[in-house]
């Protein structure tokens, strides 16, 4: 009779237990359909999105490596598609010695507004996997003196553009994890013509408001 009793109080306790569980997945599933009904209906009434982010950029040789910064500006044409423009600021200085004892002195800045399309893959504009293809204008400079030779690079070209990363949600905003690259570039070095598949690339992330 005891054993019986045990029985019954120990079903009724896990029945208990399962009611709670399931009311607590239920209010999270809801806070979750909540927040992200937020921030759609945020995105409907403010479909222009500013960003600022911080990078870490190099040249297509990866020879110049270092800190860069981005702002722009992303807009909603859809909740899958934006269109996205930016501002991207990159300097850095080397001042190396080669296996020879050579000094190598070099300097590269970049200055790139590009005009993108973006396409959301995940919910919208602010949370999963997103790519963009669009068009760059960059300013292009790059002074070296070396072992290797000595060169003062500057030039403006037109090029593709291209970025790929992930959005996270951040209350009514988004984080983005993303790679940006421009390119590529063909030019001629005395007889033999080169490809650059980029001219430059970056990794980093942006807070988009």
């Amino acid at each position: 009779m005891r054993k019986t009793q045990a029985t019954a109080i120990v079903l009724f306790i896990f029945a208990i237990f399962q009611v709670v569980i399931t009311e607590a997945q239920s209010r999270s599933s809801k806070w979750r359909n909540t927040e992200d009904s937020l921030v759609i209906v945020q995105s409907h009434l403010s479909r222009w999105h500013p960003y600022g982010g911080l990078h870490l950029s190099s040249d297509a040789e990866m020879y110049y490596l270092g800190p860069s910064f981005q702002v722009g500006m992303d807009v909603n044409l859809a909740r899958r598609i934006a269109l996205s423009t930016y501002l991207h600021y990159f300097y850095v200085g080397v001042n190396n010695r080669d296996n020879a004892g050579l000094v190598e002195k070099g300097r590269m800045r970049t200055f790139t507004g590009s005009l993108l399309i973006q396409l959301d893959a995940g919910v919208g504009w602010y949370k999963g996997v997103f790519i963009g293809f669009g068009i760059a204008l960059q300013r292009y400079a790059d002074r070296f003196i070396g072992g290797l030779g000595t060169w003062d690079d500057k030039r403006s070209t037109v090029t593709p553009a291209i970025r790929i990363g992930y959005l996270f949600p951040a209350g009514l905003h988004a984080i983005a994890i993303e790679f940006n690259g421009t390119g590529p570039y063909t030019y001629n070095d005395g007889p033999s013509t080169i490809t650059e598949i980029f001219t430059q690339v970056s990794f980093g992330g942006r807070f988009v408001f």
